[in-house]
């Protein structure tokens, strides 16, 4: 297995890197597990590769934690993403659902995750946001792209 030291041409092209998913149980209040030594990996990379993105990946990629939102969601989320966000020295978020929930109202997922990103981005917490559409949820990633072109950075 590579490192992050061994991909070539790094001299060529700044690199992003999603390092963990953090999973969502329903609220909004997501929890991500790290390599006891990452914070100091990361900053030890950053520090000789300034360009270099370290992004979280919320969701969940095998549908056990579908997308829920509600009325708390945006907040809890706000937080607790902010807070993994600045704990562990990341630039941003790559949004990768594969479900919504039972119930969900249909305009739920674009509108609850537009509001995360205009926060975490409105306050300086992310600079990167990347979206990862998946089958089955095409119509609500295109929705939530469509709503918020300015702040998303990428599509995957």
């Amino acid at each position: 297995m590579e490192t992050i030291h061994q991909f070539p041409n790094r001299e060529v092209v700044p690199d992003h890197f999603v390092v963990t998913f953090a999973t969502d149980k329903g609220d909004g209040n997501f929890e991500a597990i790290f390599h006891e030594d990452f914070n100091k990996r990361v900053l030890e990379y950053q520090k000789t590769y300034l360009d270099t993105k370290f992004i979280l990946s919320i969701g969940d990629s095998d549908g056990t934690y579908p997308f829920k939102g509600g009325d708390n969601w945006v907040p809890n989320a706000t937080q607790s993403i902010t807070t993994l966000i600045e704990e562990h020295n990341l630039s941003g978020i790559d949004i990768h659902y594969t479900k919504v929930a039972d119930g969900v109202k249909e305009d739920a997922f674009a509108s609850d995750l537009g509001s995360l990103i205009t926060s975490l981005k409105n306050d300086k917490i992310v600079d990167l946001v990347l979206i990862s559409p998946t089958p089955g949820l095409d119509a609500q990633y295109q929705q939530l792209y469509t709503n918020n072109k300015a702040l998303i950075d990428h599509v995957n």
